[in-house]
């Protein structure tokens, strides 16, 4: 199986869900909420960022 780890920031007061990258690891998606934490853009709400891990390949609405 691979997998990659997905970032998804929403701002605060609601909004569009961004997808802030796609990464191999998990330490490589954690730095990049730090990154995205520090960029007044995105507010350093981090109560709105997560990851998702997703297989590649995979249709992931079946799972739903």
């Amino acid at each position: 199986m691979t997998a990659v780890l997905v970032v998804t920031h929403m701002p605060a007061e609601g909004g569009a869900i961004k997808i802030l990258g796609v990464y191999a690891s998990e330490e490589a998606a954690r730095a990049a909420i730090e990154r995205a934490k520090a960029h007044a853009a995105l507010g350093g709400h981090a109560d709105f960022y997560w990851i998702d891990e997703y297989e590649v390949g995979k249709d992931d609405w079946l799972s739903w």
